[in-house]
């Protein structure tokens, strides 16, 4: 038996070295190794997954401005009923979306860079990714609003293009940038934390479970600084209720830091990473994410139907103090079983596979493009008599906006200096097994 108990204890402590063993100065890592001599290169063929949950992330952030209050329709809404909670619930379900890209924007920086890169052709890079594309976008709703309005308020329209504000679903821009920025001091903070010491003269190679326990910190510090964070933000917004504060919290990048962080950890180890997290019990993972979706989104209708959020009336901000700390359990739940569906899809490919990764390459572009798309919908229905306390509303705006958007991004993608002005379709990344 005694035997028998250390050969166990001798295997998972094994495991948990090869597991840590990237990041321990004694080990090199064939990845590691390979990735010294081109600390750039690109990683897309070890991230077969990648264009397929960026499909899922923008299908979810569609459900989220499709759903409650977030159309012009919704407005019909005057009370809760079945329709108001399905909606509540799905709303609340898709907010995944932008941790998952958080989180996927964080692995594709580790996997290409990680050791030392140069600042500034970073920076030039990923600023050519993303700031001229919103430029072009921002001057497009500015320009719709200032039609709608009859003038143009410019003053407004400069403070909205600097704040990330100019449409309220620019905000992620304002947050990718800040991840940007600060991404070469974090990915230095996160080796240098993972980094083992030096071995003593009486250990020979460092405690596999010490570097596994400095995982767990970093991650578990990340996860508590982002929950401090959000609450901290929850009681600024009651002490000053103003819409400019709210914008100004919403986007600072401390409320999505450990869904960065933990794309970075995946990152850098994409496929043993995820290949570990794809053992966990998909039933579990889908049980509890119900019973939160149900919980969370109980106190939503709570909300809507104590303060009327859908008829513009102020919600109490303390209010959501709770579903803020249950939120990320949420999301990391259902980003868990994406992760699972998603490796399923690589290895058994299809019809579904080929349009989930063609939304996923074009994502970028479809965000950026959605929200007028959506509102234009939403209006025209209305117009036909089709409104927002209807069950067909919800589907048509959802299922329309995905179609007209993606056919109308993957025309403009034809044309000469697109990735200017949609981003650039990203290289096919899913391959058949």
């Amino acid at each position: 038996m005694a035997v028998g108990g250390y050969n166990k204890a001798h295997a998972i402590s094994r495991i948990c070295y090869l597991y840590a063993s990237p990041y321990m100065e004694t080990i090199v890592h064939p990845e590691t190794a390979s990735s010294r001599a081109d600390p750039v290169r690109s990683r897309s063929d070890r991230i077969p997954e990648i264009e397929l949950l960026r499909g899922f992330a923008i299908l979810g952030v569609i459900a989220i401005h499709t759903m409650v209050g977030n159309t012009a329709g919704f407005s019909g809404l005057r009370s809760v009923t079945p329709l108001m909670a399905l909606t509540v619930l799905i709303d609340r379900v898709a907010h995944f979306a932008v941790p998952l890209f958080i989180l996927l924007s964080g692995a594709v920086l580790a996997a290409r860079y990680h050791a030392d890169f140069g600042r500034v052709a970073f920076y030039r890079r990923r600023a050519l990714s993303i700031v001229p594309q919103y430029l072009v976008f921002s001057a497009i709703y500015i320009g719709r609003d200032a039609l709608l309005a009859g003038r143009l308020d410019l003053s407004a329209a400069i403070s909205g293009l600097f704040t990330a504000s100019s449409a309220y679903h620019m905000w992620f821009v304002g947050l990718i940038l800040q991840l940007y920025a600060l991404y070469p001091w974090t990915i230095r903070a996160y080796a240098a934390l993972l980094r083992a010491p030096e071995p003593s003269r009486e250990t020979v190679t460092p405690s596999p479970l010490r570097s596994y326990g400095r995982i767990v910190l970093v991650l578990g510090g990340a996860f508590l600084a982002q929950a401090f964070w959000n609450v901290a933000a929850i009681f600024i917004e009651d002490i000053a209720p103003w819409p400019a504060v709210e914008a100004v919290l919403r986007t600072v990048f401390l409320g999505y830091l450990f869904y960065f962080v933990l794309g970075i950890h995946l990152g850098r180890d994409w496929g043993a990473r995820v290949e570990t997290l794809a053992r966990l019990s998909g039933k579990g993972l889908a049980f509890g994410c119900g019973v939160l979706s149900l919980l969370l989104g109980a106190l939503w209708l709570l909300s809507l139907g104590r303060y009327h959020r859908f008829a513009g009336i102020y919600i109490y901000p303390l209010y959501f103090l709770v579903p803020s700390l249950f939120e990320p359990m949420l999301y990391l739940g259902t980003i868990l079983l994406l992760l699972k569906l998603a490796r399923e899809m690589v290895l058994r490919p299809g019809c579904l596979t080929r349009v989930l990764a063609s939304l996923g390459r074009r994502s970028f572009g479809i965000y950026l493009l959605h929200v007028l798309v959506r509102d234009a919908l939403a209006e025209g229905l209305q117009v036909v008599g089709i409104r927002g306390d209807q069950w067909l509303f919800y589907p048509i705006v959802f299922s329309g906006t995905i179609l007209i958007t993606f056919i109308a991004i993957y025309a403009l993608g034809r044309l000469p200096w697109s990735d200017f002005i949609i981003g650039a379709a990203r290289p096919r990344s899913v391959r058949r097994a």
